[in-house]
């Protein structure tokens, strides 16, 4: 029996099982790209209502009089600061790839199937790891995003049509 570079040890004729844990990973991969991909649809959808609630409370910013309606210039700083989090959330991350710069690691060209098999499923799985983490901030953030543009919709409703 063969040990990775970590020491641990490969069982040898195992191919057939390794190329179908490495497809799992790489099936993990997609899963996480996937849902990266959904929570920026999400947040740009959000950021876009927001802005509409802005447009719309911007019409009623005065009332009848000529005197600022505070409450309404409250819900539209809210409904800012929810497009403030979304540009944050959206911010260009750095991603870890599944697989390592073969131009610098010339040393995958030299191994064996097996040895070869469990390092990229190591790879992959370490950058799902790394990927993972910054697709749950990701959420995490729009979660809030989320209750700010709620408390902001809020706002705005009682200030037009309760505090009137």
């Amino acid at each position: 029996m063969r040990n990775d570079h970590n020491g641990q040890p490969v069982p040898s004729g195992n191919i057939e099982g390794l190329s179908g844990l490495l497809s799992a990973v790489l099936t993990q991969t997609s899963t996480i790209q996937t849902t990266d991909n959904a929570v920026d649809g999400k947040a740009h959808n959000l950021m876009a209502a927001a802005f509409v609630i802005i447009a719309l409370l911007a019409t009623q910013i005065r009332d009848s009089e000529g005197n600022w309606r505070w409450w309404t210039v409250a819900a539209m700083a809210t409904q800012a600061l929810t497009v403030y989090v979304v540009i944050y959330l959206t911010r260009s991350r750095r991603y870890t790839g599944t697989v390592v710069d073969l131009a610098t690691h010339r040393d995958y060209f030299a191994k064996d199937s097996e040895l070869l098999l469990v390092q990229l499923i190591e790879d992959a799985d370490s950058a799902n790891d790394a990927n993972a983490r910054i697709v749950g901030e990701k959420v995490s953030l729009l979660k809030k995003a989320v209750g700010v543009f709620i408390v902001g919709f809020a706002i705005g409703i009682i200030s037009l049509f309760v505090l009137v």
